[in-house]
């Protein structure tokens, strides 16, 4: 709570803050994808891939500026935000191998290679800086950090936790990314996932390093746009993996992390 919220005057000012930021983590949502849908136009290719996350993170950090400036500030990253977004990659990623090693181990689906070590080093790391730029930093900042937060000083955490993922999938729908009955359902459990995890790990850096590994692995070895894996998952085993492990388990892992860190404090 801020320093001086206990009177009234304090708490009704943060409250109008708290609605303006709200108003405006969703209208510069939809300014920014809109916009980045118009000018990159609809297609994949390396140059628009680079082009739309280029403009999206430059888009939200001006719009970030300026609601601070407007509004009185915004939090700064702090250096405990890159050992979360670490702590939030390995909530991922620890139970989407395990769950990956035990479908392809059983033979349920199957996973190739396609490419040497070195290409698949440098294609990693192109797409882990896409991921970072186009969706796991932009998109925490205004959902998980401007949304949340504001939802959270108006009505409470679990309240926000909703909230924000209904703005995230009304966005998704607004924009054309989800308007499908499964986009929808991917949408929304997603976005509770890493609400749920912000509001743990008292941080957007977990939720961020989260969304990262999340994308990272589905882009690149379900995406289709990139070479250096194949799966055969006739049965979509595989698919299962890389998204309902994590779901459970790594709000979980995140709230043992956080515990940990405060036994330690």
């Amino acid at each position: 709570e801020p320093a001086g919220a206990s009177d009234p005057a304090s708490r009704g000012s943060s409250r109008r803050i708290a609605a303006v930021r709200l108003v405006a983590s969703f209208a510069l949502a939809l300014a920014v994808w809109l916009a980045a849908g118009v000018l990159w136009g609809d297609g994949y290719s390396r140059a628009h891939h680079i082009g739309r996350a280029a403009s999206v993170l430059v888009g939200v950090l001006a719009g970030w500026a300026l609601i601070g400036r407007l509004t009185g500030g915004l939090r700064r990253p702090r250096a405990a935000d890159v050992r979360w977004a670490l702590v939030g990659a390995a909530s991922y990623l620890l139970p989407t191998v395990a769950a990956m090693a035990l479908v392809v181990g059983t033979g349920v689906a199957t996973l190739t290679v396609h490419r040497d070590a070195v290409a698949i080093v440098g294609q990693g790391l192109l797409l882990l800086a896409l991921v970072l730029v186009y969706e796991a930093i932009p998109e925490e900042l205004v959902y998980r950090e401007l949304a949340q937060t504001s939802l959270r000083t108006l009505a409470g955490p679990w309240v926000a936790i909703a909230g924000q993922a209904a703005l995230f999938v009304g966005v998704g729908v607004a924009i054309g990314a989800a308007r499908t009955p499964d986009r929808l359902v991917l949408f929304a459990v997603f976005s509770l996932v890493l609400g749920v995890i912000r509001q743990v790990a008292g941080s957007v850096g977990a939720t961020m390093g989260f969304h990262a590994a999340f994308q990272l692995v589905v882009q690149w070895i379900l995406g289709g746009y990139w070479d250096a894996f194949g799966v055969s998952d006739p049965e979509l085993w595989f698919a299962g993996a890389v998204t309902l492990p994590a779901a459970v388990l790594g709000p979980v892992i995140v709230r043992v992390a956080a515990g940990r860190e405060r036994s330690d404090a």
